[in-house]
């Protein structure tokens, strides 16, 4: 079986080798796996990061939030050692705002305030979209007709029950499969065939479109991909599997 494997974002925590493990035993070993990596990264940057990665269970920001990140001034170097990608981008951080038409309906609706699970702001807006682009630039790295299953990560989670829940030659590819920690697309893992590539190619496009931000009751990823899911394939088309995803936090 051929598969891809992506890793996008912020290449958090890489001194902590069990990502790396997880990832080497459950895919790099396991099937005929290329890698691809894209990383929000220069050396002595600054990077916008949430709340949760401060350690907090409220979604609480500041709109002049920059912090030092768990980012190692080698991660370009290590990133390349460990996963040997077949492609890879490298980008220095920077600060992301939807476009015009979608930040005026978001601002008058939820910047400024508390609103569902948390206060929204455009760091917070920044961050989503950067995971988004993040995942758009990856997906752009790799030929889509070369490969029969894609898994797309990030450098900072670990599953404990991986292997005895999922193997991807077992996988429906008429599926999106992700976990089950609740209804909509937790962010972590995605496991899908080529049927649904496109669609996670074009979602920093489409989720600043009103056609998604009216549909959803906070702007968060998870919702946003729901509602862009729903529209185009149907919720009777994700199936959930009961994987425990650890994210690395500070």
């Amino acid at each position: 079986m051929k598969v891809a494997l992506l890793l996008c974002g912020q290449p958090k925590y890489l001194d902590d080798n069990r990502p790396y493990l997880f990832f080497k035993e459950n895919f790099i070993d396991r099937y005929d796996t290329d890698v691809y990596c894209q990383a929000w990264f220069a050396k002595d940057a600054e990077y916008e990061i949430t709340g949760f990665n401060l350690n907090s269970h409220r979604l609480t920001s500041s709109t002049n939030l920059s912090v030092q990140s768990p980012v190692l001034d080698n991660s370009d170097e290590l990133i390349k050692e460990l996963y040997n990608p077949k492609r890879y981008s490298f980008e220095p951080p920077r600060h992301f705002r939807f476009n015009e038409t979608a930040e005026k309906w978001l601002d008058e609706r939820y910047t400024g305030r508390h609103v569902n699970v948390g206060f929204w702001d455009r760091h917070k807006y920044s961050c989503i979209l950067s995971f988004f682009k993040s995942q758009q630039d990856c997906l752009s790295l790799v030929e889509k007709d070369q490969y029969d299953f894609f898994v797309l990560s990030r450098y900072d989670i670990t599953i404990d029950n991986f292997s005895s829940v999922i193997d991807l030659s077992s996988l429906d590819p008429e599926k999106m499969h992700l976990q089950n920690i609740h209804d909509c697309f937790p962010d972590g893992i995605y496991m899908f065939s080529k049927k649904y590539f496109d669609w996670f190619k074009n979602l920093y496009d489409e989720i600043q479109t009103l056609n998604i931000l009216e549909r959803v009751p906070h702007p968060s990823s998870e919702r946003l991909k729901k509602a862009s899911f729903g529209i185009h394939y149907g919720m009777n088309n994700v199936e959930s599997h009961p994987i425990r995803i650890n994210i690395l936090r500070v």
